[in-house]
């Protein structure tokens, strides 16, 4: 640690949130610990398949900025060593640490006055720029193989009989075509779990996932988009009726920034601006908001669509 940190009273730790170089995020750390994952009930969110729910945190401990990993799949990272879980690693001050694609520092400043916590979720509207969820990092394509064919002149399974069958020839020829039906079959089941997967299944299997989840895609979408849709299903469904719900359906199933603001003039009325062309009709962004928004308020629609 400088020794700009020791000073007590004086010192002020931010915790710095970037992406590509982008800053996103700045939060004064305080007694109180900045909890950071992919739900808007953080404090700090970072919207990416790599970050989990709950992801890390950052508190303070006896004056000094502490990070944890809250036991993340992706991991935290400080340089190159992944913290283990739940061990509180120091913040110096120029460390990089990294969760998933963003970068996070630590800065300080000598000052007295007190800096505003940023709010638990930024609006769209606050942002500088809005990631295209064409943009975001998902599988877009699964690479698909040819089933395995039995390789020699005797099939593989006559190793599973008794010896005395061993040699005989027209058992293990005949054994192949047995070999070329079931081998196949079993390995589609080791691999069974990558065909309900978003990020993994063939792409014609998307529309029969989004069945099951009463989704509309439009097949005509990116197949990322249609991907990334069903990724966050299960989240958008959690934060249906609510404005953030409401919000990030809207972006991820446009791919454009959306905008909800409250009407000054007419209380719960929200106005709802996608100010950038999108591939999506009206008519299917209407049905998307009445079926998101809270139920209670009334909407009106502004896009070049």
């Amino acid at each position: 640690m400088s020794t700009e940190t020791k000073r007590s009273g004086t010192a002020m730790y931010f915790l710095v949130a970037s992406l590509e170089g982008t800053v996103l995020q700045r939060i004064e750390i305080t007694a109180s610990s900045i909890t950071i994952g992919r739900l808007p009930e953080n404090v700090l969110v970072l919207r990416d398949q790599a970050v989990s729910r709950k992801h890390a945190e950052v508190r303070l401990d006896q004056g000094k900025p502490m990070l944890v990993d809250l036991g993340s799949a992706s991991g935290t990272f400080v340089g190159a060593t992944r913290l283990l879980q739940g061990q509180p690693v120091v913040l110096d001050q120029g460390a990089e640490a990294r969760i998933g694609p963003y970068a996070l520092k630590l800065e300080i400043e000598a000052k007295a006055a007190a800096a505003p916590i940023a709010p638990m979720y930024a609006p769209p509207e606050s942002r500088s720029r809005m990631l295209d969820t064409d943009e975001l990092p998902v599988v877009a394509a699964r690479e698909t193989f040819p089933a395995p064919l039995p390789v020699g002149e005797q099939s593989r399974y006559l190793r599973h009989l008794p010896s005395i069958f061993h040699d005989a020839d027209f058992l293990g020829r005949m054994l192949l075509i047995y070999e070329a039906i079931w081998e196949p079959i079993e390995q589609r089941q080791e691999h069974i779990a990558m065909y309900f997967s978003p990020a993994t299944c063939p792409a014609p299997m998307l529309a029969w996932i989004a069945d099951w989840l009463s989704l509309e895609l439009d097949p005509h979408w990116p197949e990322r988009r249609r991907r990334e849709l069903l990724r966050e299903a299960m989240q958008l469904y959690r934060w249906r009726g609510t404005r953030y719900g409401l919000t990030r359906m809207l972006e991820v199933c446009t791919g454009q920034p959306v905008q909800i603001t409250e009407d000054p003039e007419r209380p719960f009325v929200f106005r709802i601006s996608i100010a950038t062309y999108t591939d999506v009709s009206r008519d299917f962004i209407e049905r998307l908001v009445r079926a998101h928004k809270p139920a209670h308020v009334g909407y009106v629609l502004e896009t070049s669509a």
